[in-house]
């Protein structure tokens, strides 16, 4: 980077402040947030109720006791609500290219709608394929809770009957290695 460059970027530097007001600086906090289907989940402002909503009716119906199965069926809970999500980002994301490739008429509703989707599926492919792929990582993930959720039941049920809340934890395996050479 040449000199005069370097010193006009540090002009321009001292002229970026950054956000001022409140909605400008809640809209910059998420800069980074692209889609909600990977990493921790980050729920806004008007979503928080629906999440909660999803996440309780959820555990509910699991029927959870004790905090092993409250912690996997919460995990049930928040890989079915990335899913749901990757549902609606794919729909929106062919509404979009409805709306877009609207131009072409072929005279016939569901000829052009083909076209349309033809369209959006070709122009959209990346984006299509990085969602099938976070759907099969949910789904795997979702696939790994269920049975040690299930399996957690048994358990649970013979404490309950014992009166107790939730079951004692399982002894810690003892693995026998091999005994070492003599050298």
């Amino acid at each position: 980077m040449s000199r005069s460059r370097l010193t006009t970027n540090r002009a321009n530097e001292q002229l970026s402040t950054g956000p001022r007001t409140e909605e400008g600086k809640k809209r910059s906090s998420l800069n980074a947030f692209r889609h909600g289907l990977t990493g921790q989940i980050v729920i806004h402002t008007p979503d928080q109720q629906a999440f909660q909503k999803h996440c309780d009716a959820i555990r509910e119906s699991l029927a959870a006791v004790g905090a092993l199965e409250t912690t996997l069926a919460q995990s049930i809970a928040e890989d079915y609500w990335r899913l749901n999500r990757a549902r609606a980002l794919e729909n929106s994301i062919f509404t979009l290219g409805l709306q877009d490739h609207s131009d072409l008429a072929a005279g016939n509703p569901e000829v052009d709608a083909a076209f349309a989707q033809g369209r959006t599926r070709i122009e959209q492919a990346r984006n299509l394929q990085l969602l099938t792929t976070y759907e099969q990582r949910i789904r795997r993930s979702s696939k790994r809770t269920q049975p040690s959720f299930e399996g957690s039941k048994p358990r649970a049920k013979r404490c309950r009957a014992s009166g107790r809340e939730s079951p004692p934890p399982r002894p810690a395996r003892r693995i026998r290695r091999p005994a070492r050479p003599q050298l």
